[in-house]
């Protein structure tokens, strides 16, 4: 057999859908792959225009993609989606690219199209059980951690209410213990219900213009007496007047989460950077410490919900759901939320935010009233 039956035998073999055409988008080659998901024999389809395919493929534009080829680009994996002839939804990966001869000249186009329907569904469905797995710990973690404490306190309170601790001072510091105890469990519980508000929250409603210049610094005071205690400088380069839109209690959260864990992992007498810039349209916020960093196989996991890496399992109580409530919070008020660590050199978190302008906002107000 000849190369040129030989390659013909492989493209008319193959699973994957061949589609080759002149620059113009005449078809020419239209394997048996592709008259089973496109719904038309190679007798048909060989000499139309490949526009053709706009009418089986969802939101799919074939003219744009033949430009940008004709240009000398291509496209690889360009996802859509399809009805099957038994009425199933199927999803493609779609690959445009330049058909050269040996000095560069562009005789034609190929389209490759994989069905990729079960791979995606197997990764959703291992995703979900992933999901569901991590839930499951979560909630037999959450309930250990809870009982721990009650117990203690419940103990505690026994005891004090039995006038069995006559020590003023030791009960004193026995309910500070009781209170400091609730706080964490109280915290927990709030994350839990803040799950479901944010989660239903694809932008906020509230479109206040807050300084966040002064909301970054009023976060900073907070997380001064933990970071004295360990030692910890917190060196301030926060710019002032920088505006931006949204509600000030959940961005105001954002912020104090990601310094209390710069705090927490960070090693004693150690920096902790705090950077507020302009940057044209938006307001870049980032946090950095000096800690041990993040592991690389534990960074993709950082947002998910119910997540806790090792190092943060080793600190109290917690409910993995800090990192994920950021970017929820964040990805509402349209911006976005990135961590750059490495190995034993500290981690840093940046914040994104859209750049508001107080002026417009109160002329806007003006105007309308």
């Amino acid at each position: 057999m000849d190369s040129d039956r030989f390659l013909a035998a492989i493209i008319e073999s193959s699973h994957d859908c061949i589609v080759g055409m002149k620059p113009d988008g005449t078809i020419l080659c239209w394997n048996k792959a592709a008259e089973k998901n496109f719904g038309l024999k190679a007798s048909e389809a060989i000499g139309l225009d490949a526009r053709v395919l706009d009418d089986s493929i969802a939101d799919l534009k074939v003219e744009s993609f033949l430009e940008m080829v004709r240009r000398g680009a291509a496209i690889d994996h360009y996802e859509a989606c399809k009805i099957g002839s038994d009425g199933r939804e199927l999803l493609l990966a779609l690959s445009f690219a330049p058909v050269k001869t040996h000095f560069g000249e562009i005789i034609g186009i190929s389209l490759i199209a994989r069905d990729i329907t079960d791979s995606k569904n197997a990764r959703l469905l291992e995703q979900q059980i992933e999901l569901h797995k991590q839930r499951d710990d979560f909630v037999a973690a959450l309930t250990h951690d809870l009982k721990n404490p009650i117990v203690g306190c419940y103990r505690i309170l026994e005891l004090i209410s039995q006038d069995k601790i006559a020590n003023q001072v030791e009960q004193s510091e026995l309910i500070k213990k009781v209170l400091s105890s609730h706080k964490e469990m109280l915290e927990i519980m709030n994350d839990l219900l803040s799950v479901f508000r944010y989660q239903r929250l694809s932008s906020y409603s509230g479109r206040d213009v807050i300084d966040f210049s002064d909301l970054v610094k009023d976060a900073i005071s907070l997380v001064e007496p933990a970071a004295i205690s360990k030692k910890i400088l917190i060196e301030n380069s926060v710019a002032g007047s920088l505006f931006t839109l949204g509600e000030s209690g959940p961005l105001k959260r954002v912020v104090s989460n990601l310094l209390d864990n710069a705090v927490k992992f960070s090693p004693e007498g150690s920096t902790v950077e705090v950077c507020l810039v302009d940057n044209e349209s938006k307001l870049l916020l980032s946090v950095t410490d000096r800690g041990t960093g993040i592991p690389e196989e534990e960074q993709s996991n950082l947002f998910h919900q119910f997540w806790q890496g090792r190092a943060g399992k080793s600190y109290s109580m917690g409910s993995g759901l800090g990192l994920y409530l950021c970017r929820q919070i964040i990805e509402a008020h349209e911006g976005r939320i990135l961590c750059l660590s490495s190995a034993n050199a500290g981690t840093t978190f940046t914040v994104e935010l859209p750049k508001a302008y107080p002026e417009l906002a109160i002329c806007s107000g003006e105007m309308a009233g």
